[in-house]
């Protein structure tokens, strides 16, 4: 006789003797089905012994079990021995239950009241709107009184860029555009005052308003990457339909460390 598991299709040789049985009608032996684990996948069923020429396919033969193997692996030490696993499949003693993580089921329903009671304490969910009584007083936890620690935070200082020994002189002109409109234009020069060659960084312009809050900025390229010492660069720029407000601009040159364009 044999079994077949119903999850992997694995089989088992068993022995109908000391099988629990009935007597049918006809005088015949009728086996009763009884619960039994697979040694391959764990599943557990309820199995009737079955003649070998009911089994369709009889895949490979059980291979037989193997002693002197030395050490078994921590990985595989919780597994059922080969033996044990036989006297499972063929129902000689008990089937130990099946682990389930109780935990899941009560730490699932702990979350949700967790965060329910933080909703209805911060006054973030009314319980009343869902029919339930309202938070009691002493439960109600009194926000306002919990002071955290005071800490001291290390200060950090920005190092500021070097200033730039290049100077800069900027004036801007405003005409109108036929048709509606205006344009600014921005000319400018960059000189070099000193007796080395020097790096010119980008031109940032902003306009301002009559506070002189920023309404706009903008960068450009340098007319050159240096200037020679005693040497000038001059540069223009436009800005078309400056914002509502604008009353002047400002020129400034970039900080190198703050990377051209």
């Amino acid at each position: 006789m044999q079994l077949r598991c119903p999850s992997c299709s694995a089989r088992y040789q068993v022995s109908a003797e000391g099988w629990p049985a009935d007597t049918g009608p006809h005088g015949d032996l009728l086996l009763r089905p009884r619960k039994v684990r697979c040694r391959r996948c764990q599943e557990v069923w309820l199995a009737t012994p079955e003649d070998e020429e009911e089994i369709f396919d009889p895949g490979p033969p059980l291979e037989p079990a193997r002693t002197n193997l030395g050490p078994v692996p921590a990985a595989f030490a919780r597994q059922s021995p080969p033996e044990q696993a036989d006297k499972q499949a063929d129902g000689d003693g008990p089937l130990p239950p099946k682990r389930r993580r109780i935990w899941v089921l009560v730490l699932v329903p702990l979350a949700f009241a967790a965060a329910a009671y933080v909703a209805v304490a911060s006054n973030h969910v009314d319980p009343q709107a869902y029919g339930l009584p309202p938070l009691a007083d002493w439960a109600r936890p009194n926000f306002e009184a919990v002071q955290l620690p005071a800490m001291n935070l290390p200060t950090i200082r920005v190092p500021e860029a070097p200033a730039t020994r290049l100077a800069l002189v900027a004036e801007a002109k405003s005409d109108a555009i036929p048709g509606g409109g205006s344009v600014w234009t921005i000319r400018g020069t960059i000189s070099n005052t000193t007796e080395a060659r020097l790096d010119v960084p980008a031109i940032e312009l902003e306009i301002l308003d009559a506070a002189g809050v920023p309404l706009s900025a903008w960068t450009i390229r340098p007319p050159a990457d240096t200037v020679s010492p005693g040497r000038q660069l001059a540069f223009e720029t436009t800005a078309l339909n400056p914002p509502s407000g604008a009353r002047r601009v400002r020129v400034s040159l970039k900080p190198p460390s703050l990377a051209r364009l």
